[in-house]
């Protein structure tokens, strides 16, 4: 099923989000840091045959605009409510979110959580403190990693530690549009380097657990077996609170559903059904 691109103005910037599927449930998918809504297609062609699926590129990202600054996490979190207030109507069925992106999404449910059915949040950070943004922050500083033609990145893509555990068909989507011709006619990603910029990275510091304890939407938590650990005070919370679920993911790292799409179509298909989540895949 074909992906359509469209746009939607948030204040003074411009959108981009794709869209495919024909179902009565509607999903929304939000990518993290250096990633954009294409790393998503894999996932969003095994929920299109049920759902109506939208994936958008966060501020930074992709086809959206770049802008300068407003890449802290309350912004970020303000940029999805706005979206789904003008693509949904200010209600969605259910939101997939990764990483940075599970951290925005989870701000926002904990303001308006009667705007969802579902929530599913895979490998969010759950304490975010000085030491991890300047760690993120020096990407700012490095060179880009360019290559020469898309050959050359598929190539990379399919023999380095963590990229060879994507799937054949999510490397292609990658290769193919989350990429660009840079001035310098390098194949370059399509993410800008100030969303890596220490004046929003600095003093945007959180402990993600009291506003995850605050959540009444059926919440289902992904991770991987790598990083379980982690996340251990969050499977300790899904057995107090009866609404929110773990999950550990075998044979995965930090990018679940580029690893094993298949695996977080079904487990939000078991989530929407109301069926036991299953401790682990």
């Amino acid at each position: 099923m074909k992906l359509k691109s469209h746009f939607v103005d948030l204040d003074d910037h411009r959108a981009h989000y794709t869209q495919t599927g024909t179902g009565d449930k509607s999903v929304l998918l939000i990518h993290g840091d250096m990633r954009t809504s294409r790393s998503f297609d894999s996932l969003s062609r095994k929920l299109a045959p049920t759902h109506s699926v939208a994936a958008i590129d966060l501020f930074g990202h992709g086809d959206s605009d770049w802008p300068c600054s407003g890449y802290k996490f309350i912004e970020r979190s303000q940029n999805i409510e706005q979206f789904v207030n003008k693509v949904f109507n200010g209600h969605i069925d259910t939101v997939i979110a990764h990483s940075t992106g599970a951290i925005a999404l989870a701000l926002y449910a904990s303001r308006k959580q009667s705007v969802f059915k579902f929530i599913v949040l895979m490998e969010p950070m759950i304490v975010v403190d000085e030491k991890f943004q300047r760690m993120v922050s020096s990407r700012a500083t490095r060179p880009r990693t360019t290559w020469a033609n898309k050959k050359e990145l598929t190539q990379l893509l399919s023999v380095h530690n963590v990229t060879k555990k994507w799937t054949s068909e999510v490397i292609e989507d990658v290769v193919e549009h989350e990429t660009y011709v840079n001035e310098n006619g390098r194949l370059d990603m399509k993410w800008a380097t100030q969303t890596m910029s220490w004046k929003d990275r600095k003093d945007d510091y959180l402990d993600l657990l009291p506003t995850l304890e605050t959540l009444e939407v059926p919440t289902l938590f992904v991770a991987s077996k790598a990083r379980q650990d982690i996340f251990k005070p969050i499977e300790n919370l899904s057995q107090i609170k009866n609404n929110i679920h773990f999950c550990t993911v075998i044979n995965t790292g930090h990018n679940i559903y580029m690893e094993r799409p298949d695996t977080v179509a079904m487990l939000t298909k078991t989530l929407q059904s109301g069926k036991p989540i299953p401790k682990q895949v």
